[in-house]
This record gives C-alpha cells, sequence and structure tokens, in this order.
C-alpha cells in the first residue's frame, strides 16, 4: 500500500466535492490557506480548500501500530453572486460541511471518527477588499500508521529521513529515553 498521509487532502477534497457539487472547486492544500495564496492560485468561489495542518504525537496501540492525532482543516472561499451574501454563502458551506464532517472516515479503514470539529471566520480587511469571504472548519482525526503493507518501492518513513534504501541492511536504532 502507498503512503497514506500525502493523498488525505485530495481524498477528502474529492469526497466534499462530490457531497457539495455547486461549488467552484474544492482541492487539497498544501497546509494552512490564506487570503495570499488564494490571489496565486485564483480560487473560484464557492471554493473549499482541505489541508492537514499537523500530525500529532503518536502512541503505540499494538505491535508496529501506532496511533497519532491528525488536524485537518477545510477553508471556505465565498464571494457575493447571484443573490447571495458571501457571508450568508460561507455560513452555509460551513454548516454542511460540519454535518459531512461528524463520522466521516473518508473511506479509509485507517481513519478513525472526527473529533473536536470547529469553525472559525478568517475576516480580515484583506478579505473584504477582494471581495470574498473566508472560514476554516477544522477537526482533529487519528490515523493508525504502522499496520499496514507499504507498496513495492514505496521507502518507509524511517528509510527516507536516514537516507536507506530497500536493499540496505543497515539497522534502523530508535531512542526511546528522550
Amino acid at each position: 500500500m502507498s503512503p497514506l498521509l500525502p493523498t488525505l487532502p485530495g481524498l477528502i477534497a474529492e469526497q466534499i466535492g462530490l457531497a457539495l457539487p455547486d461549488l467552484g472547486s474544492c482541492e487539497g492544500a498544501s497546509g494552512r490557506f490564506d487570503l495570499k495564496e488564494l490571489r496565486q492560485i485564483g480560487a473560484k468561489p464557492p471554493a473549499v480548500r482541505v489541508g492537514l495542518l499537523r500530525v500529532g504525537d503518536g502512541m503505540e496501540v499494538s505491535g508496529p501500530a501506532y496511533h497519532h492525532p491528525l488536524r485537518f482543516a477545510a477553508y471556505v472561499i465565498t464571494a457575493d453572486r447571484g443573490g447571495l451574501d458571501r457571508d450568508d454563502a460561507a455560513l452555509a458551506i460551513v454548516e454542511r460541511l460540519i454535518g459531512l464532517i461528524h463520522g466521516n472516515a473518508w473511506g479509509s479503514d485507517c481513519l478513525g471518527e472526527p473529533m473536536k470539529v470547529s469553525a472559525d471566520n478568517l475576516y480580515s480587511a484583506g478579505a473584504r477588499g477582494q471581495g470574498v469571504a473566508m472560514w476554516g472548519v477544522a477537526w482533529d482525526q487519528e490515523i493508525q500508521i504502522g499496520a499496514r503493507p507499504v507498496s513495492a518501492g514505496a521507502l518507509p518513513a524511517e528509510w527516507y529521513a536516514r537516507g536507506l534504501g530497500p536493499g540496505d541492511t543497515e539497522a534502523l536504532v530508535v531512542d526511546t529515553a528522550s
């Protein structure tokens, strides 16, 4: 199996896009999304960008398996269109996202139930000047890492970090004292 973390924002964005087909765009993002990023990519409102913001400390659950809390955010961008105020449109999308996020494992058996779902208004004078409203819907979700086999050719994270490859025999030593 290929590494899951790099694919999660796109996977989640794809499912949000299917559930909210009237969005102008819904895509994964590299992380936090702000007005500067909006100007660079030119997202067509109404839009949602999903980013993985954090991988927290893991806890061993069995054998080589660990649970790590992940922090995601779905950034909502709206503009005045079709007689609907951008702020009202943003809140309508935020409400739909909150309902969609609760209980959703996004089709992955490695993800737990979403927790701590919240939304924040990302209002700024710059956003107002650009004619957009921005909200961020954030949630935590646990992932199980380590119990899934890695596909041939994909390097485990320890190998990549240490510069090892599949043919290397150097032992991996983990310092558990710190």
